[in-house]
């Protein structure tokens, strides 16, 4: 009964098993609650930015679609979609770019590590990066969008009244 009764330790509680104790966490270095919930503003700023982006790509690609398959005129892309494109892409850079420069500018009031700050500005920079190269290939499928643009601009009633 004696045996049974003994206490089994864990092994960082055995002597001599571990010479230095570090704790995981430190007080310096815990994010306290005001901590956290400042860090899930600057992840949401981010993610509303990010939100917006991806909500006008997709009216832009829809207003581009749409409008060829109405005049049936496949190259040719009107201006309208190409405004809801941009305006995406602004969202996407606006936020990365507030997105980093926020995690530099309060970097030690949010507590950010090194690595932290690294992986702010991978999470800021991956989503522009996948749209520009999203729409550089929309655009090599449709290769003559840039002069059917201007052609479209010289077809519009108001350039022919300005003659």
């Amino acid at each position: 009964m004696r045996a049974m009764s003994k206490k089994i330790t864990a092994p960082h509680q055995i002597r001599g098993a571990m010479s230095v104790k570090r704790p995981i966490s430190t007080k310096s270095n815990t994010p306290d609650a005001a901590t956290i919930a400042i860090r899930l503003n600057h992840e949401n700023t981010m993610l509303s930015w990010s939100r917006n982006g991806v909500i006008s790509t997709i009216a832009g690609c829809a207003m581009l679609e749409l409008t060829s398959m109405t005049n049936g005129e496949k190259d040719v892309i009107y201006p309208g979609g190409l405004g809801m494109l941009g305006m995406g892409g602004c969202f996407f850079t606006i936020g990365a770019v507030n997105q980093i420069g926020s995690s530099l500018l309060y970097r030690h009031a949010l507590k950010l590590s090194p690595a932290m700050c690294a992986w702010n500005f991978f999470n800021a920079l991956w989503p522009i990066s996948i749209w520009a190269l999203s729409v550089k290939r929309m655009f090599e499928l449709h290769p003559g969008w840039h002069s059917t643009l201007a052609s479209t601009a010289e077809k519009s009633p108001e350039s022919s009244e300005r003659k």
